[in-house]
């Protein structure tokens, strides 16, 4: 079963999951999407 996350992830976590013998599908954001990302993060509640 695919499980697919869209959200910040910390250093290492694709490692882990590679790790764990799965594939991670990453996406560097440039400047605004990352502010923006950021900004819904430290508004979840």
């Amino acid at each position: 079963m695919e499980r697919v996350y869209y959200k910040l992830v910390r250093d290492r976590i694709p490692e882990i999951i590679q790790g764990d013998g799965n594939e991670p599908v990453t996406y560097v954001l440039d400047d605004v999407e990352f502010k923006g990302c950021l900004f819904e993060k430290l508004h979840e509640l």
